[in-house]
């Protein structure tokens, strides 16, 4: 569950670093827009332009299957 909080931490980085550079360069401002989001019946798809965004995700997909992996409600239905 470490890589998991350590993956959203990079993410919560990456993403601050970015502005911090957009807004320095006047990037910001020109920036593409490459936001996107496509959704049917066997299609789902997304993009961004922040890196740090997917990192997050990743991370926060793994601290959900770290967490239902420890089955913490199962430790306490054993003590009963």
């Amino acid at each position: 569950m470490f890589t998991g909080a350590a993956l959203i931490g990079l993410g919560i980085l990456a993403i601050g670093l970015q502005l911090v550079v957009e807004i320095m360069d006047g990037a910001l401002s020109r920036a593409p827009t490459s936001q996107s989001i496509a959704v049917s019946p066997n299609n789902l798809a997304a993009g961004t332009r922040f890196v740090g965004l997917e990192l997050i995700i990743v991370g926060a997909l793994l601290e959900i299957v770290g967490y239902l992996a420890t089955k913490p409600w199962k430790a306490q239905s054993d003590q009963e």
